[in-house]
This record gives C-alpha cells, sequence and structure tokens, in this order.
C-alpha cells in the first residue's frame, strides 16, 4: 500500500491525504505527527514517487483540527513588529491573511496604529518591518482641554461655512465670517429704519458668501439677518453645552467619544441646549413677522406681549 514517511522517522502512514494548496504550500490530513523535516510519498514496492524533502517550513492556518498540518519549502518572508525600536513579535508568512499583529503596550501610553497598513489579503513579496505607533495617555484636565478646543474649532469652522437663505424670489448664498456679521448686521439695522419710516421700496447693498454685492429689500434682509442668527445661536449653544458636559465627565472614554452633535447632550445640557433654541425661535418668528393691513398697531402690541 502507498505511504507516506519523514526523513527523519522510520513509520509509515497510509491512512493520510495530500492536499497541494498552492505552489508552496501542501496539507496534509490524517496524520497527527508534526515532523519539519520533509517527507516522501512511496509506493507500495517501496519506490519514492513524490519527493518533498524540502518543504520543511510549518505554515500555520486557523481552523485545522491536530490531524491536519500544512507544510511549506519557502519559509515565507519576515515580518518584525517593533515598539519603541525593540522586537516584540516576528513571523514568517507566505500571505497577508496569515499576519498575526501582535498587542503593543506600553505603561502611560496606548495603541494608535501600526505605522505601516497591512493588508488584508495577497501575496507578500518582501520582508517588511512594522513599527507601533503609541501616544502618551492623557489626564481628564488634558482630555477636557483637548475636547473643548475640538468643539470650538468645529463650532466656529460651522459658522463661517456657506449657508443658504431663502429669501422672496430666490435662494441666496452667505458665510458668517466676523467681518461677515458685522455687514449684515449693519444692513439689519438699515432695513429695521426704513421700515419704521415706511420706506417699504428701500433696496440695501450686502456682499453674499460669492462675494458678489447684491441689492436686497428690507424683508430679505431680515431675513437674512434671522438665518445668521439662528445659525449662530444653534452652533454657539451646541458648542457652549457640550464644553460644559465635557467638563463635568469623570471618565476618559466619555470625554473622547464626544462628538460636535446635539445627539451627544444629555440631561440637563439637552434641556438647556432645547430651551435656548426655542426662545430663539420666537425671537425669529418675531422679527420675520409682518402685520396684515386689517391688523391695528395695538393689536399687533397685544400680540407680541403674548
Amino acid at each position: 500500500m502507498p505511504y507516506l514517511k519523514f526523513n527523519t522517522t522510520e513509520s509509515r502512514y497510509t491512512d493520510y491525504q495530500f492536499k497541494p494548496l498552492t505552489e508552496h504550500l501542501i496539507q496534509i490530513n490524517g496524520i497527527k505527527e508534526y515532523t519539519l523535516t520533509g517527507f516522501k510519498l512511496y509506493t507500495d514496492n517501496d519506490k519514492v514517487f513524490g519527493d518533498y524533502s524540502d518543504y520543511i517550513y510549518p505554515y500555520h492556518k486557523d481552523g485545522l483540527d491536530e490531524y491536519s498540518h500544512i507544510y511549506s519549502n519557502n519559509r515565507g518572508y519576515l515580518i518584525t513588529f517593533k515598539l519603541d525600536n525593540q522586537i516584540i513579535n516576528e513571523q514568517y508568512v507566505l500571505k497577508y491573511e496569515d499576519v498575526k499583529e501582535p498587542t503593543a503596550s506600553k505603561s502611560g501610553y496606548r495603541f494608535v496604529k501600526w505605522d505601516i497598513d497591512i493588508p488584508k489579503f495577497g501575496e507578500i513579496t518582501k520582508d517588511i518591518v512594522v513599527n507601533a505607533v503609541m501616544e502618551k495617555v492623557p489626564t481628564l484636565a488634558e482630555a477636557r482641554e483637548k475636547k473643548s478646543k475640538e468643539l470650538s474649532e468645529i463650532c466656529k469652522s460651522t459658522i463661517i461655512a456657506k449657508h443658504t437663505v431663502k429669501l422672496t424670489n430666490k435662494d441666496d448664498v452667505f458665510n458668517y465670517s466676523e467681518i461677515n456679521q458685522l455687514n449684515i448686521a449693519n444692513a439689519f439695522a438699515v432695513a429695521i429704519v426704513a421700515m419704521q419710516r415706511g420706506l417699504k421700496n428701500m433696496v440695501i447693498p450686502l456682499y453674499n458668501a460669492d462675494n458678489i454685492c447684491e441689492t436686497f429689500s428690507c424683508q430679505d434682509i431680515l431675513k437674512i439677518y434671522v438665518a445668521m442668527q439662528t445659525v449662530i445661536t444653534y452652533n454657539l449653544t451646541l458648542c457652549h453645552q457640550l464644553q460644559e458636559q465635557v467638563l463635568s465627565m469623570k471618565k476618559l472614554d466619555d470625554i473622547e467619544r464626544i462628538q460636535y452633535n446635539e445627539n451627544y447632550l444629555s440631561g440637563d445640557y439637552k434641556v438647556n441646549f432645547n430651551a435656548i433654541l426655542e426662545q430663539a425661535k420666537k425671537m425669529a418668528e418675531s422679527l420675520l413677522y409682518v402685520p396684515t393691513e386689517k391688523e391695528s398697531p395695538a393689536q399687533i402690541k397685544d400680540s407680541d406681549s403674548e
């Protein structure tokens, strides 16, 4: 009966399965022994019909039982993992999917990433050295300060971004940089005076986000101003409430998990946020309110006081 025999043993194995996997990998099933000395396949009259004496390197694969082993005639390429220039793990592998990433740990630091992105699949064609990127674990005070600064920067960039405003006859785009906030506030003041004096047809010049000067009706200037204040109030309120919440947090993970989004507000901070926005909404509605000709000044005043 044909059999398999390892080069350094006399044991003959007849109940086995020989399964070539790739050019450099062969899987043997049915033999518990895992001897890395190479092997040969023999006919029933002791003639060699398969010489695999150079398959002396181990190849590890998840899911194999104790009677299944893979042998290689190529030790693979060396993957070296380092931390602070010290070797923490070395592996000889042929495929990226077989690389086992070790754990990199250092007192007072936490793992961020490996400095080289290791592919999930594919053949390895060269030796690789991979270094652990670590960062110092911040104190609570440091984490709060960092998160607060991050929230402020996002708030500012959101406010000065381009915002579309729906006007009487079209949509226009504005950004709310400090100088544009001042220009819009000035235009709003002019519009109020004009409306108080009955100058309904007066138009007011103002630059949009593309730095194009256009003229707008008093009512549209009010809409632009209210839209600006809505954006500013929303973002400043969100930022401040998130910052206050961060200052109250006692766990590092909770602080770092916070994002610039109202869904991350909780408890009193969420209540305060909603209350401020509700009041801002009422103020905006009051500014944009246009009385009908049938309403007397007294009716309008009573309506505002309710």
